[in-house]
Protein backbone atom coordinates (compact mmCIF):
# COMPACT_ATOMS: atom_id res chain seq x y z
CA UNK A 1 0.00 0.00 0.00
CA UNK A 2 2.93 2.28 0.56
CA UNK A 3 4.14 1.86 -2.24
CA UNK A 4 1.08 3.04 -4.20
CA UNK A 5 0.85 5.57 -2.53
CA UNK A 6 4.48 6.75 -3.70
CA UNK A 7 3.39 5.80 -7.21
CA UNK A 8 0.32 8.13 -7.15
CA UNK A 9 2.24 10.54 -5.97
CA UNK A 10 4.77 10.46 -8.41
CA UNK A 11 1.90 10.21 -11.09
CA UNK A 12 0.03 12.85 -9.76
CA UNK A 13 3.24 15.41 -10.06
CA UNK A 14 3.62 14.52 -13.74
CA UNK A 15 -0.31 14.73 -14.88
CA UNK A 16 -1.63 17.25 -11.89
CA UNK A 17 -5.20 16.43 -10.37
CA UNK A 18 -6.06 13.84 -13.55
CA UNK A 19 -5.55 11.16 -11.12
CA UNK A 20 -8.56 10.46 -9.46
CA UNK A 21 -9.62 8.60 -5.84
CA UNK A 22 -12.84 6.16 -5.96
CA UNK A 23 -12.85 4.19 -3.19
CA UNK A 24 -9.62 1.93 -3.13
CA UNK A 25 -9.19 2.66 -6.97
CA UNK A 26 -7.64 5.22 -8.53
CA UNK A 27 -8.27 5.94 -12.08
CA UNK A 28 -6.85 8.45 -14.76
CA UNK A 29 -9.48 10.62 -15.53
CA UNK A 30 -9.77 10.42 -19.21
CA UNK A 31 -11.59 13.93 -19.89
CA UNK A 32 -8.88 15.80 -18.55
CA UNK A 33 -5.39 13.92 -20.22
CA UNK A 34 -5.55 13.14 -24.12
CA UNK A 35 -4.11 9.31 -24.44
CA UNK A 36 -3.03 7.94 -27.31
CA UNK A 37 -4.30 4.64 -27.25
CA UNK A 38 -8.36 6.74 -26.91
CA UNK A 39 -7.31 8.40 -30.26
CA UNK A 40 -5.83 5.61 -32.04
CA UNK A 41 -9.12 3.42 -31.12
CA UNK A 42 -11.46 6.71 -32.52
CA UNK A 43 -9.35 6.55 -35.38
CA UNK A 44 -10.29 2.92 -36.57
CA UNK A 45 -13.55 2.99 -35.56
CA UNK A 46 -14.02 6.43 -37.92
CA UNK A 47 -12.30 4.45 -40.44
CA UNK A 48 -14.60 1.46 -40.41
CA UNK A 49 -17.39 3.80 -41.95
CA UNK A 50 -15.21 5.69 -43.80
CA UNK A 51 -15.14 5.44 -47.51
CA UNK A 52 -11.45 6.15 -50.14
CA UNK A 53 -9.43 8.97 -49.26
CA UNK A 54 -11.13 9.69 -45.97
CA UNK A 55 -10.48 6.32 -45.03
CA UNK A 56 -7.17 6.08 -46.27
CA UNK A 57 -6.62 9.27 -44.37
CA UNK A 58 -7.92 8.00 -41.23
CA UNK A 59 -5.84 5.13 -40.94
CA UNK A 60 -3.15 7.26 -41.80
CA UNK A 61 -3.34 8.98 -38.82
CA UNK A 62 -3.89 6.59 -36.51
CA UNK A 63 -0.61 5.02 -37.63
CA UNK A 64 1.27 8.30 -36.24
CA UNK A 65 0.00 7.35 -32.85
CA UNK A 66 1.87 3.72 -33.27
CA UNK A 67 5.64 3.90 -31.81
CA UNK A 68 6.52 0.57 -31.80
CA UNK A 69 5.36 -2.56 -30.32
CA UNK A 70 2.08 -1.77 -28.24
CA UNK A 71 3.11 -1.95 -24.41
CA UNK A 72 6.73 -3.64 -24.86
CA UNK A 73 8.40 -4.64 -21.66
CA UNK A 74 5.42 -4.60 -19.90
CA UNK A 75 5.11 -8.12 -17.29
CA UNK A 76 2.11 -7.39 -16.16
CA UNK A 77 -0.39 -10.34 -16.69
CA UNK A 78 -3.35 -8.09 -16.77
CA UNK A 79 -1.80 -6.64 -19.93
CA UNK A 80 -1.48 -9.50 -22.04
CA UNK A 81 -4.76 -9.45 -23.45
CA UNK A 82 -4.91 -5.65 -24.51
CA UNK A 83 -0.87 -6.73 -25.79
CA UNK A 84 -2.35 -9.07 -28.01
CA UNK A 85 -5.29 -7.17 -29.15
CA UNK A 86 -3.73 -3.75 -30.07
CA UNK A 87 -0.75 -6.13 -31.74
CA UNK A 88 -3.25 -7.36 -33.70
CA UNK A 89 -5.62 -4.07 -34.85
CA UNK A 90 -1.79 -2.44 -35.62
CA UNK A 91 -1.05 -5.27 -38.47
CA UNK A 92 -4.78 -5.02 -39.45
CA UNK A 93 -4.20 -1.02 -39.84
CA UNK A 94 -1.07 -1.60 -42.23
CA UNK A 95 -2.45 -4.55 -44.11
CA UNK A 96 -5.72 -2.21 -45.03
CA UNK A 97 -3.87 0.57 -45.39
CA UNK A 98 -1.49 -1.35 -47.89
CA UNK A 99 -4.39 -2.09 -49.63
CA UNK A 100 -6.00 0.91 -50.44
CA UNK A 101 -2.51 2.78 -51.29
CA UNK A 102 -2.67 0.13 -54.29
CA UNK A 103 -6.53 0.91 -55.16
CA UNK A 104 -5.07 4.58 -55.17
CA UNK A 105 -2.17 4.11 -57.33
CA UNK A 106 0.45 3.54 -54.82
CA UNK A 107 2.27 0.81 -54.67
CA UNK A 108 5.70 2.07 -53.27
CA UNK A 109 3.45 3.16 -50.02
CA UNK A 110 1.26 -0.25 -50.16
CA UNK A 111 5.04 -2.19 -50.37
CA UNK A 112 6.10 0.06 -47.24
CA UNK A 113 2.81 -0.48 -45.27
CA UNK A 114 2.96 -4.36 -46.06
CA UNK A 115 6.69 -4.52 -44.92
CA UNK A 116 5.88 -2.38 -41.48
CA UNK A 117 3.12 -5.52 -40.62
CA UNK A 118 5.48 -7.90 -41.28
CA UNK A 119 8.03 -6.54 -39.07
CA UNK A 120 5.27 -6.73 -36.60
CA UNK A 121 4.09 -10.28 -37.42
CA UNK A 122 6.29 -11.94 -39.92
CA UNK A 123 3.93 -14.86 -40.20
CA UNK A 124 0.51 -12.63 -40.96
CA UNK A 125 0.08 -13.81 -44.96
CA UNK A 126 -2.39 -11.38 -45.21
CA UNK A 127 0.46 -8.82 -44.80
CA UNK A 128 2.87 -11.01 -47.19
CA UNK A 129 -0.37 -11.14 -49.93
CA UNK A 130 -0.26 -7.35 -50.03
CA UNK A 131 3.79 -6.86 -50.79
CA UNK A 132 3.25 -9.68 -53.37
CA UNK A 133 0.70 -7.72 -54.77
CA UNK A 134 2.53 -4.28 -54.80
CA UNK A 135 5.71 -6.17 -55.89
CA UNK A 136 3.75 -7.32 -58.79
CA UNK A 137 2.58 -3.97 -59.64
CA UNK A 138 6.37 -2.54 -58.97
CA UNK A 139 7.47 -5.29 -61.65
CA UNK A 140 9.96 -6.39 -59.19
CA UNK A 141 9.29 -10.53 -59.78
CA UNK A 142 12.72 -11.69 -58.05
CA UNK A 143 11.28 -9.97 -55.52
CA UNK A 144 7.92 -12.04 -55.47
CA UNK A 145 10.22 -15.20 -55.73
CA UNK A 146 12.25 -14.66 -52.66
CA UNK A 147 9.15 -13.33 -50.31
CA UNK A 148 6.85 -16.77 -51.35
CA UNK A 149 10.55 -19.13 -50.78
CA UNK A 150 11.16 -17.28 -47.06
CA UNK A 151 7.95 -17.27 -46.17
CA UNK A 152 7.55 -21.30 -47.14
CA UNK A 153 10.45 -21.73 -45.79
CA UNK A 154 9.98 -19.34 -42.26
CA UNK A 155 6.42 -21.07 -41.69
CA UNK A 156 7.46 -24.95 -41.88
CA UNK A 157 10.48 -24.27 -39.82
CA UNK A 158 8.46 -22.93 -37.12
CA UNK A 159 4.93 -24.28 -37.63
CA UNK A 160 5.53 -27.28 -39.81
CA UNK A 161 2.76 -25.96 -42.24
CA UNK A 162 2.89 -24.33 -45.86
CA UNK A 163 1.61 -21.53 -46.75
CA UNK A 164 -2.18 -20.96 -46.87
CA UNK A 165 -4.28 -21.71 -50.16
CA UNK A 166 -4.66 -17.53 -51.08
CA UNK A 167 -1.13 -17.40 -50.68
CA UNK A 168 -0.10 -20.03 -52.72
CA UNK A 169 -2.92 -18.73 -55.45
CA UNK A 170 -1.68 -15.63 -55.43
CA UNK A 171 1.97 -16.00 -56.23
CA UNK A 172 1.10 -18.32 -59.23
CA UNK A 173 -1.18 -15.71 -60.37
CA UNK A 174 1.09 -12.77 -60.07
CA UNK A 175 4.33 -14.50 -61.86
CA UNK A 176 1.71 -15.77 -64.60
CA UNK A 177 1.08 -11.32 -65.17
CA UNK A 178 2.46 -8.58 -65.71
CA UNK A 179 2.42 -5.65 -63.09
CA UNK A 180 -0.76 -3.65 -64.95
CA UNK A 181 -2.79 -7.25 -64.78
CA UNK A 182 -1.70 -7.66 -61.00
CA UNK A 183 -3.64 -4.15 -60.08
CA UNK A 184 -6.81 -4.36 -62.55
CA UNK A 185 -7.20 -8.06 -61.10
CA UNK A 186 -6.33 -7.08 -57.66
CA UNK A 187 -8.93 -8.65 -54.98
CA UNK A 188 -7.16 -8.58 -51.70
CA UNK A 189 -7.73 -11.16 -48.78
CA UNK A 190 -9.16 -10.33 -45.27
CA UNK A 191 -6.48 -9.62 -42.93
CA UNK A 192 -5.92 -12.56 -40.73
CA UNK A 193 -5.85 -11.30 -36.61
CA UNK A 194 -2.49 -12.07 -35.39
CA UNK A 195 -1.44 -14.15 -37.78
CA UNK A 196 -3.24 -16.82 -36.71
CA UNK A 197 -3.19 -19.96 -38.42
CA UNK A 198 -6.20 -21.56 -39.65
Amino acid sequence: RQRLWEWVSDARAHLGESILRENERYLLDREAVAVDLDQFEALLAQARTGRGADRERLLEQALTLVRGQPLVGTDYAWAAGDMRRLHAAIVDLLSELGNLRLDNGNPTGALAAAEQAIEFDPYNEAAHQVAMHAEAVLGLRQAIVGRYERLCQELDTRFGLEPEHETRVLYRRLLSQDGREALRHLSPAPASPEGVRR
